[in-house]
């Protein structure tokens, strides 16, 4: 039975019950030992008090000097170690009771609330003690009972300022959140941001698997991306989810276009695959920080949610995700089909999405797939929404082959298109004729001579010039475009 120390029929001696919540206490932990490189975002503002579990404040305070001596990164061998080094690590639950409590689900947009309510009960906890200070006083003294209250009234007004001080904490700055949020990292520039949710939708049949698996094999270094741009940063493999039971197909088209066998990451058929169950998520995080995964493909979206799509709650549903991709910095893909439009209707936009609008809502980018000619097998690739980048990339035209997808730029409706065309070939034969030249160095180019990118890249598909990705001098790898046959005897990239 809870005890109230305030009221008269409260025994003097009895234990109160102090007001705490144990599983936010355990939640911002667990934050601390998840978040790799937040710890001091997270740690500023606590205080070991703030928990009142006596074994949490123990462990806080050794979270607390790890960071300290070991810069943001806070692992649970790193502190069961700090602990066995104050003798205090048994009675503090071990390294178990650490892995534990790191396996507790956190949301990271809800630290910063968690923070506020452990001060919260720390200031009711405290006010509690000013109370029973006051009943003891009251109850065993004859002071009067102006100097009885007058004794208290300082930390009364300390714990009304703290209080107050505690409920601004809501109010944040831009500055604020610009050391929340750090700098935006691209996995495929402008169309794929990492730590990010993007849908790739389409009709069925029109490719949207065949262009997740090629983005796995250019996450990994494979092939440049569809647009030529260089791959930024490590090359990382891909935790593919196939909700469809078509990976008999992704075996073989993997073979067929040679994917390096190390770019997949795939989840067992028998495991099942559900959006809606978090232990699915546990594991997915802990094998995309496990495996290095820079990408998570879930093919599709209808086979891994068994609600309703048109309902509001496959955005409550994604929001988990979404935040999942945010801690682990991993782009997340998510191939979903395309609704048939009434006649009347207009397409290319995100009025294609199937489902609610809050499954286009809670995608930070859209990239849309459509049949150009369903004849030659031609399909459009093209932004349809993107939150973050500056100016939207140039459609692409992708056609699938035997031994994997080609792309070039799209350049219907350019009012003056095949003379740039021509222009742009003659710019690439005078410049190949010498032998291979850096992509870069062609863009910029073809920049000076008022030649858009989509133009050159289109010039070089119907050139037949062949573009590799090759280690520059300095180790870094680069694309480099090679002259079509017949053009010139291959000699050394131009640096």
């Amino acid at each position: 039975m809870d005890v109230d120390v305030m009221k008269p029929e409260t025994p003097h001696d009895a234990k109160p019950t102090f007001p705490c919540d144990i599983d936010i206490e355990q939640t911002v932990l667990a934050a601390i030992l998840q978040y790799y490189g937040k710890a001091s975002e997270i740690l500023p503002g606590l205080e070991p008090e703030d928990f009142y579990s006596e074994q949490h404040q123990a462990i806080f305070r050794a979270m607390r000097d790890v960071a300290q001596k070991h810069g943001t990164s806070v692992e649970p061998a790193m502190v069961s170690a700090e602990l066995k080094r104050r003798d205090i690590d048994n009675r503090c639950g071990g390294l178990a009771y650490l892995r534990a409590v790191q396996e507790s689900y956190v949301r990271l947009n809800d630290i910063s609330q968690m923070k506020r309510k452990l001060r919260e009960l720390r200031l009711l906890r405290e006010a509690m003690e000013v109370g029973k200070a006051l009943y003891d006083r009251c109850q065993h003294s004859a002071e009067d009972p102006l100097e009885t209250l007058s004794s208290l009234r300082m930390r009364i007004d300390e714990l009304i300022a703290a209080s107050l001080a505690n409920a601004g904490s809501l109010a944040l700055t831009i500055e604020d959140l610009q050391k929340k949020y750090s700098e935006l990292q691209w996995l495929w520039p402008r169309w794929i941001p990492k730590g990010q949710l993007t849908l790739l939708v389409a009709e069925p049949g029109v490719g949207k698997s065949a262009l997740a698996l090629h983005l796995a094999g250019c996450a990994f270094g494979k092939w440049p991306w569809p647009d030529d741009a260089p791959l930024e940063g490590a090359p990382g493999r891909t935790l593919y989810c196939d909700t469809e039971g078509n990976q008999r197909q992704l075996v073989e088209r993997s073979r067929n276009w040679a994917v390096p066998s190390g770019a997949l990451v795939v989840w067992p058929d028998e495991a099942g695959f559900d959006l809606q169950d978090s232990g699915c998520m546990e594991r997915a995080q802990h094998l995309i920080k496990d495996r290095r995964c820079s990408l998570m493909v879930v093919d599709t979206l209808r086979g891994g949610f068994s609600g309703d799509e048109n309902s509001s709650e496959v955005g409550r549903m994604l929001r988990p995700w979404a935040e999942m991709a945010q801690r682990t910095n991993v782009a997340l893909l998510l191939v979903h089909h395309e609704r048939k439009l009434r006649r009347g209707e207009r397409g290319g936009d995100l009025n294609c999405v199937r489902g609610s609008s809050a499954l286009a809502a809670a995608a930070k980018s859209v990239i849309r797939l459509a049949h150009l000619d369903r004849v030659d097998g031609r399909v459009s690739v093209e932004v349809t929404k993107s939150n973050y980048a500056a100016t939207w990339p140039e459609k692409l035209v992708m056609t699938q082959q035997q031994d994997g997808l080609r792309f070039a730029a799209d350049d219907r409706g350019a009012g003056a298109g095949s003379l740039q065309t021509e222009r742009a070939q003659e710019l690439l034969l005078s410049e190949l004729a010498e032998g291979p030249r850096g992509a870069t160095e062609l863009l910029a180019m073809a920049a000076d001579a008022g030649i858009s990118e989509p133009t050159l890249q289109r010039a070089a598909s119907e050139l037949g010039v062949e573009k590799r990705r090759e280690q520059s001098k300095g180790g870094r790898a680069r694309s480099v475009w090679h002259p079509p046959a017949g053009v010139a005897a291959e000699g050394p990239a131009r640096r």
